[in-house]
This record gives structure tokens, sequence and C-alpha cells, in this order.
């Protein structure tokens, strides 16, 4: 009888190895795959740059003022869960700042020096300098001449000193009729840089900073660039109580 009972138990242990054997199989094979091709944290998060086509509207809040903006703009999946936010960061293609679609994927993706499109931001404000005093307080300490010269496209350019931080960039001013000053900031034509960008940061709203850069050919384009990014963003703007609790800060 005993060994009767030892065969089944020789059957049963061997079933159970086999089972177990197929088991850590199915278990790793599954591990190897979600690690090849399975989404990363960052991709979980949204923290990972990936283009919508979809037009639906994404119903934020950024410092005290509440934004309605199209997927099809934003850059990173983790903005259009809405909500209070930081920053939002966005995309279009200029001159008519067109959103994201498939006809233009290539364009949208592409880097060269030529590239047409235009990177903005929504941030809160949080200070502690406004565009004209950053200039000012900061960066007049950076150049080899306050004075300035005359620069291309009506603005004023300013040089900065070798061994500032700022030394691969050049500076651009212009002051508006109403006294508004107007401060770009480009990254020069250097061999370690060979698709510079222009940039210029203001304040939106009380709240809210807009900056945005463009490929620094199209600086000759300056002032309508500057025209038509500060009429989107404000177009994404709802004036009123901002009435979103949602927060997700990242």
């Amino acid at each position: 009888m005993s060994g009767i009972f030892d065969d089944q138990a020789k059957t049963e242990t061997g079933w159970r190895t086999a089972f177990n054997i197929i088991v850590v199989t199915l278990i790793l094979s599954v591990g190897v795959l979600y690690y090849y091709f399975g989404p990363t944290i960052s991709e979980i998060r949204g923290n990972k740059p990936q283009a919508s086509a979809s037009s639906a509207p994404v119903d934020l809040s950024i410092g005290e003022e509440r934004f309605v903006i199209p997927e099809n703009y934003t850059q990173f999946p983790r903005a259009r869960r809405g909500g209070v936010r930081e920053n939002v960061a966005l995309y279009a293609l200029m001159p008519k700042l067109e959103p994201f679609s498939a006809a233009f994927r290539e364009i949208f993706e592409s880097h060269e020096p030529n590239s047409p499109v235009l990177h903005f931001q929504l941030e809160s404000f949080r200070g502690p300098f406004s565009e004209s005093e950053h200039f000012e307080r900061v960066l007049m300490r950076e150049v080899e001449d306050v004075k300035g010269e005359p620069g291309p496209h009506g603005l004023t350019r300013y040089a900065f000193q070798p061994e500032s931080g700022y030394r691969n960039e050049e500076l651009f001013t212009f002051r508006e009729p109403d006294g508004e000053l107007v401060v770009i900031r480009c990254f020069k034509p250097l061999e370690q840089v060979q698709s510079p960008s222009c940039r210029r940061d203001l304040k939106l709203l009380p709240t809210v900073i807009l900056s945005y850069r463009y490929k620094r050919t199209y600086l000759k384009t300056w002032r309508e660039i500057d025209t038509n990014i500060r009429t989107l963003a404000l177009s994404f703007h709802r004036p009123g109580p901002v009435g979103i609790t949602q927060v997700d800060g990242n």
C-alpha cells in the first residue's frame, strides 16, 4: 500500500513542479514583454511628450485664472487631466498658430533651424521680477554696453560679457509706445548650437506668465509672433471665478 501512496505523491509533486515552472515562465515572459513594450513610469504619469489630434476642451486653472484649451495644443498627456496646475506646456504651428494634426506630424516633430513650431507655456507667476525688472536688475549687469546698439528688425541689440552665463546668447529689446519693454533673448548661431532659438517671458495676466520660443530664423517676424501668441493665449482665458477644485501639481 505504501508503494501506491508513494507513486501518487511523486505524481502530484511532478505536476506541482511542472505547474510552478509554467507559472514562473509566464510571469517572466510578461515581465520581459512589459519591460520592452509596456509604458514607462513617465508615460503613466503623463510626463512624456505625446501629441493629440483631439480638439476636446481641457478645463484648467493657472495662478488665479481659468483657461479652456483644446487638447491638440497640449504637449504632455498630464495637462489633459485639467484641474489646478502650476504650468502647462503648449505648441502651435506658425504663422497662423495652428494646433497639432496628423497631417503636420513630421513638421511638429522637426528640430531643424527653420522649424515653424512655436513652443509656449502658461505658468503661475511667482516673481520676483517682471520682464522689465529682470532686464534692468539682472540682464543689464551681464552686458558689455548698457546703451546697446541698433540691431535688426527695429530692435536694440546687446552683447553679453564673455564671462557671463549668457555669453552664448544675444539680447534684443524694443520699447513700445505705451512704455512696455519687449525683451528677447536669442542663442547665437554657434557650432554647439546648430538650431538656435529665441524666447520671451512676459506677464500675460496678473498671476500668469506667458513664455514662448521659436527658431531664430523667425526673429524678423518677432512683432507678428508676439501679437499672435498673445491673442491665442488670451483666447483660452475664461474671466471670472476659477471654480476648479481638482489639484494636480505635476
